[in-house]
This record gives structure tokens, C-alpha cells and sequence, in this order.
């Protein structure tokens, strides 16, 4: 997402500048080839008249074909990442095409210095990656045979932020992560069969084994927008409240601020 460098490192010392994370995830960040839809269907196979009578279960999910990506890299040495991607395929001419991990990246000069270096990353102590149709995350411990996967079934992952390889520094003292953050599209809130980005977007919580799992905005919000606090090391996270209960963010829905305080990543409080 070069793109969007100009941008962050223009307005890298405001708390409005320093991330707009999650819409920049949004309309930027599409890995997205022509003729592939983002998403996937979850209506039953005998589905076929009533479409109210819609259910998602996880045997819908085992017709998706699936491919892992490239190990990720992490902060802890004995964790690695397998990002899984849905294998996309043209009903047209049968081309198939499959999404890569893809990284947010700041090239701020001003942060090429002891109090403040984040080896290019939008928030320091995180690499934050995405990819176009990525369902899932294994995580593949040192002392395991198989790796855990995070969601079960798959979700659609917007972005996930997970601790960075090279060590940061936040106002010259190193910075460490020891979890995950993730944003993701886990529910057909919309009803209308598929899960994409047109439903609510969720925010979990992973410990660095994937065993603690913990939803970070209550279910009837979707997360639209982030900000990043670097003085208290907090992130602002802009929430659209689905007021009208029909499942997805509205432009007249309501939105709130929470604040999450990363040193663990848990506390999350309501400011506005």
C-alpha cells in the first residue's frame, strides 16, 4: 500500500494523521484482481427458494478451497504465521488467482532516529498486513506439530496487526508486542449470503498462542477507522453503532471512540 505513504508521513505528529488505519485498509488496500469477487458465500447448498431461510454453519465452508501463504516472520521466536487465502477462480475462463500478504509501511525520515524508529511500520511494535480474500491465520509454534488456526470456520481478515520481527523504539525505549490484532468480517450481518465487506467489521484480540480470544467492540458495532496515540501509546478506534439493526455501517449510524491501550492490547474503554 505504497500509496498511502505521501500521505502518513505528511501528518505522522497528529492523532488524525497517524493512522486513519482501518479506512485506508478499506479503499487502499484491495490486493484485488478483476473478475473476483472479495469474499465468499455462506448459503446453504439446498438453498435454493427461500433465501430468508438462511444459516451459516461451518459445513459451508468446506467447499472453499484454500491455499496457505508465505511464513510470517514474528517478534517471538518461537511463533510463525501461516496467512490462508481462498483460492479465487474466474467461472469464465477458469483462471485461478490467489492472494499474498501485503504490508502497511510509513517512510517518515523524521522517525529514522533513537526516540522514535519503527522500521517503517504505521504503528510501532506491529507489522500490519493484509491480503485480498484471506480467510485465516495458523499459528505455528516452535514445539508444536501443527499449527492452530485462529478462526474456526474462516472470516474474511481486513487487517492483522502482529508483533514485528525488528525490535521498534517509542520514545527511546524498545517496544515489544506480545499479541495479535485483527479486524475481520466473521458474520453474514447483512443476510444477504455472502461475507464481505459489506457486513459489520469486528475486532479480536489473540494472545501470541492464538488460545485467548477476545472481541474488543461489542457485536452491534462496526469498527470503520483508527487513529494511533503515540504519547500514551493508545489507538483511537472509530465505531459506526448499527442503530437500525439491519447489519451493516450506514452512513447516518451513530459512531463512538474507544480507546484501546496497547501495552496489553485487553483495556478498552468509550471516550465519546
Amino acid at each position: 500500500m505504497n500509496l498511502i505513504l505521501p500521505f502518513l508521513a505528511k501528518h505522522k505528529h497528529s492523532i488524525l494523521g497517524a493512522g486513519l488505519i482501518f479506512t485506508l485498509v478499506t479503499f487502499l488496500g484491495c490486493d484485488k484482481k478483476p473478475n473476483f469477487d472479495k469474499g465468499f458465500s455462506v448459503l446453504e447448498s439446498n438453498q435454493a427458494e427461500n433465501t430468508q431461510d438462511t444459516v451459516i454453519k461451518a459445513g459451508n465452508y468446506d467447499a472453499l478451497e484454500t491455499q496457505p501463504g508465505t511464513v510470517l516472520l514474528t517478534g517471538t521466536d518461537k511463533i510463525r504465521l501461516i496467512p490462508v487465502f481462498k483460492v479465487n477462480i474466474n467461472k469464465t475462463n477458469g483462471e485461478r488467482y490467489v492472494g499474498k500478504p501485503q504490508f502497511y509501511t510509513n517512510y517518515d525520515e523524521t522517525y529514522l532516529q533513537s526516540k522514535n524508529y519503527w522500521h517503517d511500520h504505521i504503528v510501532p511494535g506491529f507489522e500490519a498486513a493484509y491480503g485480498f480474500n484471506l480467510l485465516n491465520i495458523a499459528v505455528a509454534q516452535e514445539d508444536s506439530v501443527l499449527a492452530v488456526s485462529l478462526f474456526e470456520p474462516v472470516v474474511l481478515i481486513n487487517t492483522i496487526y502482529y508483533p514485528s520481527f525488528d525490535t521498534d523504539t517509542l520514545n527511546y525505549k524498545p517496544i515489544k508486542r506480545n499479541y495479535f490484532l485483527l479486524t475481520v468480517y466473521d458474520e453474514d450481518t447483512n443476510k444477504d449470503g455472502f461475507i464481505d465487506n459489506k457486513d459489520m467489521r469486528r475486532m479480536y484480540y489473540f494472545n501470541i498462542y492464538g488460545s485467548e480470544k477476545i472481541r474488543l467492540i461489542p457485536q452491534d458495532y462496526s469498527v470503520f477507522k483508527s487513529t494511533y496515540d503515540e504519547a500514551n501509546d493508545w489507538m483511537f478506534l472509530y465505531a459506526k453503532l448499527d442503530e437500525n439493526k439491519n447489519g451493516r455501517a450506514d452512513d447516518s449510524d451513530p459512531i463512538h471512540v474507544f480507546r484501546l491501550a496497547l501495552e496489553s492490547g485487553k483495556q478498552v474503554s468509550v471516550v465519546y
